[in-house]
């Protein structure tokens, strides 16, 4: 299967809500998942879209953004688990943190 990707300087939280509005207005079956777009229709954040049925017939975009310095420091760098991000990701799925404990 091929997916065809794109990069686009707008992925970016000055310019994604345009670039999201760009493609939803442009493409009646478009469905953008992004974590920075607000005020949008047809735009789901990462979290919301989990469990979503249905999406099948739409065509589905995926906008990227890069965490901010603030936020690798609050999560302990790049692929650093802490108590708050094990509980995010994958506590319900017996996630061990790497201290050896149990995510809250």
């Amino acid at each position: 299967m091929k997916i065809p990707s794109f990069i686009d300087r707008r992925a970016r939280k000055g310019g994604v809500t345009s670039l999201a509005e760009e493609i939803t207005t442009s493409n009646d079956k478009a469905i953008v998942i992004s974590d920075m777009v607000r005020g949008v229709d047809k735009v789901m954040n990462f979290q919301s879209m989990k469990g979503v049925n249905g999406l099948e017939p739409n065509d589905i975009y995926t906008v990227a953004t890069c965490l901010s310095p603030a936020k690798y420091a609050e999560r302990g760098g790049p692929g650093c688990l802490n108590r708050i991000s094990a509980s995010i990701s994958g506590a319900s799925a017996g996630v061990r943190l790497p201290s050896g404990g149990a995510a809250a």
